[in-house]
């Protein structure tokens, strides 16, 4: 075990300082701390594992497809998140996969189909081709 220096302040002079096993014993009785009581670490079925950090802010390490909410493992997807879809896990997040005619993040709009001018004078004239194809019968 190394030695300690001594060093008092009114000697030029530094000593070795071997402490005894009883020192160390009245080191250690002066950093006594008390008891704290531990609130338990509960973070639900889903979790991998629950800990306290700092000034008691609870983490929770949830399975995949889970993530911390109000300080519990919860379902990433559910079916809140995708209006008119299926709701998937990607990662710590999440991703919509919509129904025909919607999109959006959350499928939350429905697909406007506009046919513009040329398209319409098409239908048109493929209805009136039809219309007197018909009629010469």
């Amino acid at each position: 075990m190394e030695s300690c220096l001594n060093l008092a302040l009114s000697s030029p002079e530094a000593e070795p300082l071997r402490p005894s096993h009883q020192d160390l014993g009245v080191a250690f009785e002066e950093f006594r701390f008390p008891l704290l009581s531990v609130p338990e670490c509960n973070c639900g079925a889903n979790a991998r594992s629950c800990f306290f950090r700092d000034y008691g802010i609870k983490v929770c390490n949830c399975d995949f497809g889970y993530n911390q909410t109000n300080g519990y493992c919860s379902a990433i997807c559910n079916e809140a998140n995708c209006i008119h879809g299926k709701c998937e896990t990607v990662g710590n997040g999440f991703k919509c996969r919509c129904n025909e005619g919607f999109t959006g993040q959350r499928c939350e709009e429905k697909v406007q189909t506009k046919l513009n001018k040329q398209d319409l004078w098409m239908v048109l004239l493929l209805l009136e081709d039809s219309y007197f194809a018909f009629a010469s019968l």
